[in-house]
């Protein structure tokens, strides 16, 4: 299926870009200003739409039980969405400005990261600068071959980092909550998640169109 979209797509392809004949940005278009290997474009086609399914639907799911249980939090999220956009379609401009509901989708995330718990293997002898000696402060060895394992869903309930209601869903923590690594929903540094912005937007024009359909949500839990 995604091989016979995949070239139609090359055959289609103009030499003009989307910006410059005024279309909209398509992303296998885009894929193919850089290479139009068949099996390439597949295989980046097929790793965006597949990575990006359940981890997805798994923030959403999160989410909206997190909403049914504390209607507030899902009345005031509905009202920012009614004034700022008033039933219209959102774009990705209105999306990233509608700051009550990144702190939805942050708070979500928080609670239950899609990739709870992460490994790494040491490919040589190496030292972490923290986390040897008895308090934790000293550098620790991780030899060749050995795996450190981390869990971000532990990390992001700690009172130390995000206060006494950790474990509480409570988005106005956003409002002024500066985070780094202490914060990691999508794994950081050179390796962090690609698909970040597509997860985050996609996540949050689902929702804005869930909360312009229905007045109302009932916790059934």
């Amino acid at each position: 299926y995604v091989d016979d979209i995949v070239s139609k797509a090359i055959k289609n392809q103009t030499s003009g870009s989307p910006e410059k004949t005024g279309s909209k940005y398509v992303f296998l278009e885009q894929l193919i200003q850089a290479t139009k290997d068949p099996r390439r474009l597949r295989d980046e086609t097929l790793n965006v739409l597949l990575a990006g399914r359940d981890t997805t639907a798994g923030v959403l799911s999160n989410l909206w039980f997190e909403l049914a249980k504390q209607p507030a939090i899902f009345h005031r999220l509905r009202q920012e969405i009614t004034r700022e956009l008033d039933g219209k379609i959102p774009s990705y401009e209105q999306l990233r400005n509608l700051k009550y509901l990144k702190y939805c989708l942050n708070e979500a995330l928080r609670l239950y990261p899609s990739v709870p718990v992460n490994v790494r293997l040491a490919l040589r002898d190496t030292h972490l600068p923290t986390g040897g000696g008895p308090d934790g402060k000293s550098p620790a060895f991780v030899p060749k071959g050995h795996i450190v394992s981390y869990s971000v869903y532990a990390m992001h309930r700690r009172e130390d980092l995000y206060g006494p209601d950790a474990s509480i869903f409570r988005p106005e923590r956003w409002e002024s909550l500066r985070t780094s690594w202490d914060y990691l929903p999508f794994n950081g540094g050179p390796r962090i998640c690609l698909g970040q912005q597509y997860a985050l937007t996609e996540a949050s024009f689902v929702t804005v169109r869930l909360l312009q359909e229905f007045k109302d949500i009932e916790s059934r839990d």
